[in-house]
């Protein structure tokens, strides 16, 4: 239940299932504040879908520029603005994680927003933006692969290493779990 961890594997070994069920798990024992984020739309919809029966409300999955976007609008509406007149992605995502580490800063140990956070598809991350999650909890999982990396530029993984988080590499099939 406690700690942070990194789950990785090649594709089709799990890590998405595992991270789901880590979810379930910690609800069932309690932890009902407890978010999933995803990088990708696709993947938000299917998880979104995965929790139905699991003890989870898929109001808990989100994905992650959306939900950090929610934190800095949140704290600071100037925010809404200035990062929805940027255009490129990439900048904005970067833009949106300075602000909201600007305001974590600003909350010190007031900006942990949840009791876990989950995170899918980790490689596309930005290492601001782990920075970010890193700070809202005290309870990461984290589950990805940089073979599978959809966008350039993320090193989130290698991050999460640097920062010490506990790195479980998959060996074996995990779809099936329960």
């Amino acid at each position: 239940m406690e700690g942070k961890y990194i789950v990785t594997g090649p594709p089709g070994c799990g890590k998405t299932n595992l991270l789901v069920l880590r979810a379930a798990y910690m609800t069932k024992a309690g932890l009902t504040n407890l978010k999933i984020l995803t990088f990708a739309t696709a993947l938000n919809g299917f998880i979104r879908t995965g929790v139905v029966g699991k003890g989870l409300d898929p109001d808990q999955v989100d994905r992650h520029i959306r939900w950090s976007r929610a934190f800095a609008i949140s704290h600071d509406s100037s925010n809404r603005e200035k990062i929805d007149e940027i255009e490129k992605f990439e900048q904005r995502r970067r833009v949106l994680a300075e602000e909201c580490k600007k305001i974590q800063g600003q909350l010190g140990s007031g900006a942990k927003m949840h009791q876990a956070i989950l995170v899918d598809e980790v490689q596309d991350l930005f290492s601001e933006e782990l920075d970010v999650i890193d700070r809202a909890s005290d309870r990461i999982m984290l589950a990805g692969d940089n073979k599978q990396k959809v966008y350039r530029g993320g090193n989130a993984l290698q991050h999460a290493v640097d920062l010490g988080f506990s790195v479980q590499n998959l060996t074996m099939h995990y779809r099936m779990g329960h």
